[in-house]
């Protein structure tokens, strides 16, 4: 949706979805770890008229069923 997501939603989305608990490690960052990702669609929208319209659990759910 071009919002940064904190990695404890995607988890807590991802178990959601699965309707399983997570077994998480939480480890020091690793060399390479990149810190913040982030997309931007605006280019998609501004060449294609493009642009996500779907909430990020729904689309999460949409992509755990699909598996």
């Amino acid at each position: 949706g071009g919002t940064p997501v904190p990695l404890t939603t995607m988890l807590a989305a991802v178990a959601d979805a699965t309707g399983r608990q997570l077994k998480v490690r939480w480890l020091p960052a690793q060399p390479g770890d990149v810190p913040v990702t982030h997309a931007d669609p605006s280019v998609a929208t501004e060449w294609l008229g493009w642009a996500p319209r779907m909430p990020f659990h729904e689309g999460v759910a949409r992509y755990v069923a699909s598996l």
